[in-house]
């Protein structure tokens, strides 16, 4: 993909996050932009050049009250897709979608068999971490069970060899008996298990692209959402951001390096709008 099309990528996941900002200010629902799209704000006023992307997290009662409005207020051009309303539906959270578009990454040659949702936004729920070691430990063992279990539902090898293609479609047949929505109803379960509890940590502890304990932080860091620039617009983002963003990126207002932001221009290959 070139950078031209890279940008128009971009400005269609701006009209998406635009649409919910809408709905959620409308509906009195907390959210926050978090991961690159917190960093991208925070350090560029807008997009990591590199990167197209829009991390959005809620806090576990406000994503459910997001879902349910969705319903109704949502424009007709967009979709809200999670595993309660499509079928074997391929990821652990939400996504809010433009409809009538098309994106393709590098690795989409390797997962044929899943669907292609379009350009969307990632929407996580934050879950309640337990404050006692012991609980800790043993919802940590259950989140890693039950995303083995996804893995290997939708087992796929990101290689050209043959015998590796072969053995993860011999996997996918083996667990093929396996109802994904189930799994997805199991997991999502597990993630909830301490929502009613004012715990002291949170975060997208299974759901995020981090560790168990790289998501899981003190929930003062997320406290109450702050307007902050993105793109010339304003957005939610945690109210001490600092605090978020070195927590996950340590000294985040240094760039990486250019080989890595060439590589992030070639994450996707191809979008149609």
């Amino acid at each position: 993909m070139d950078r031209k099309q890279h940008r128009q990528v971009q400005l269609v996941q701006l009209d998406i996050l635009k649409e919910l900002d809408r709905i959620c200010t409308k509906n009195d629902i907390t959210y926050y932009m978090t991961g690159g799209t917190l960093l991208g704000a925070i350090r560029h006023h807008g997009f990591i050049p590199w990167d197209a992307d829009i991390d959005i997290a809620l806090p576990r009662k406000d994503y459910e009250a997001f879902q349910v409005v969705c319903q109704t207020d949502l424009n007709q051009d967009y979709r809200l897709l999670n595993y309660k309303n499509t079928k074997n539906y391929n990821r652990p959270h939400a996504l809010l979608c433009k409809k009538g578009t098309e994106l393709y990454s590098k690795y989409d040659k390797y997962n044929k068999h899943l669907e292609n949702y379009g350009i969307y936004i990632d929407v996580f729920p934050l879950d309640n971490a337990p404050d006692s070691p012991w609980k800790r430990k043993m919802l940590k063992m259950r989140i890693s069970f039950w995303k083995k279990v996804h893995r290997n539902i939708l087992s796929c090898s990101y290689s050209d060899n043959p015998l590796k293609q072969f053995a993860h479609r011999v996997i996918r047949f083996i667990w093929s008996p396996v109802s994904l929505n189930w799994v997805n109803r199991k997991f999502d379960d597990t993630l909830k298990k301490y929502m009613n509890e004012n715990t002291r940590e949170t975060g997208a502890i299974g759901t995020g692209r981090l560790s168990f304990d790289e998501e899981s932080m003190d929930r003062v860091f997320f406290g109450k959402p702050v307007r902050k620039e993105f793109e010339g617009c304003l957005f939610n983002v945690p109210e001490q951001y600092d605090n978020w963003l070195k927590h996950v990126y340590g000294d985040y207002m240094k760039l990486p390096p250019q080989q890595d932001q060439d590589e992030g221009y070639l994450y996707f290959e191809k979008a149609v709008f």
